[in-house]
């Protein structure tokens, strides 16, 4: 997933309520999560 915005907590509050959707779900299984933010001066 991805998300834009310009406040980085709101990025955040959007990325962790994905994650919790998608580990909510029984037939699923979350082998991984990792949240990377990146600015203006990142290439």
């Amino acid at each position: 997933m991805s998300v834009v915005a310009a406040d980085a907590g709101h990025v955040k509050d959007v990325l962790d309520a994905c994650e919790r959707l998608v580990s909510s779900r029984p037939e699923l299984q979350v082998l991984s999560a990792r949240q990377r933010f990146l600015g203006p001066e990142d290439d």
